[in-house]
C-alpha cells in the first residue's frame, strides 16, 4: 500500500534527523529581533558569506582561538550606571502608594 503524504513526511524528518545526528548537526532556532538580523545581513554581505550561520560559526570559532585577553573584549557586556539626583531621591522618599480598592 502506498504511503499518504504524511507518513512520507514523517518518514522523511526522520531520515533527515538521522543523518543530522550521523553528522553531529544540531540545530539551534532562537528569535531574532530585527536590528540584529539587519546587522547580520549587513556583516554576511560585507565580508562576503553567504549564510548567516556561516558567519556565526566562523565568529565562534575564533573567539575560540583567541586568547582569553581577546576574548574577554569581544564578550564584555557593557555596564550602565545610574546615579539618581537629589531632587528624583526626595520624590520617591516622599511617595506614597495610592490606597487599595476595596
Amino acid at each position: 500500500m502506498a504511503k499518504d503524504n504524511a507518513q512520507a513526511c514523517r518518514d522523511s524528518r526522520k531520515r533527515a534527523a538521522a543523518e543530522r545526528q550521523r553528522l553531529g548537526i544540531v540545530i539551534r532556532k532562537w528569535p531574532v529581533a530585527q536590528g540584529i538580523n539587519t546587522k547580520l545581513e549587513a556583516l554576511c554581505i560585507e565580508h562576503g558569506f553567504d549564510d548567516w550561520r556561516e558567519l556565526l560559526d566562523t565568529v565562534i570559532q575564533r573567539l575560540h582561538e583567541s586568547p582569553p585577553a581577546d576574548v574577554a573584549h569581544w564578550l564584555a557586556v557593557s555596564q550602565h550606571h545610574f546615579k539618581p539626583s537629589e531632587k528624583m531621591l526626595r520624590q520617591i522618599a516622599a511617595y506614597t502608594p495610592p490606597p487599595e480598592p476595596e
